[in-house]
């Protein structure tokens, strides 16, 4: 009501997969495209990834193996004294999407699926991904997310832990 409707979400002006229009504070005013009106548009694109705003997301989750951050600092080099160094999950997670030219999503950025259930179903993501969050020198953040459901957490893993790599760039 009152506010500005002359952008590309109009429907039948967007080539998006999925576009989400949101506003930020319900009926307040003042109801305007770019102050409590914003959207987001997830695009298939040509070079294996979805266009998420500004992100591009891999259509597959990336394998990885685990890195030895006792010998090999390059990819973390904050745990290199633990135990768990030996065997570092997420600077594997970290490795195999540098090695493609890509990297790890901060959590923030998986935060961005997360909310948006149509973006999280058209990149099929199950389980607990990586994020390139660190709260700790042997921990970094993983997001949840379950399988057909919507709800999300995020959890301090430490770095020797399994979790899945979704790439962005």
């Amino acid at each position: 009501e009152g506010g500005s409707t002359s952008k590309s979400f109009i429907p039948g002006n967007t080539t998006a997969c999925v576009a989400i229009v949101y506003d930020i504070n319900g009926n307040q005013k003042p109801n305007e495209v770019g102050k409590d009106i914003g959207e987001l548009n997830a695009v298939l694109g040509d070079d294996d990834c979805i266009q998420v705003g500004s992100l591009c997301f891999a259509k597959a989750d990336t394998s990885y193996s685990a890195v030895n951050t006792c010998t090999d600092t390059t990819w973390d080099s904050r745990l290199t004294t633990n135990m768990y160094c030996a065997s570092n999950g997420w600077a594997g997670a970290k490795k195999a999407c540098g090695d493609l030219g890509w990297r790890l999503p901060s959590d923030t950025e998986l935060t961005i699926i997360t909310k948006n259930s149509g973006i999280k179903s058209l990149l099929n993501m199950s389980g607990t991904y990586w994020s390139s969050t660190e709260f700790s020198p042997h921990g970094a953040i993983y997001r949840f997310f379950p399988s057909g459901g919507y709800n999300h957490g995020y959890y301090y893993y430490d770095k020797y832990c399994t979790g899945k790599s979704r790439c962005v760039k």
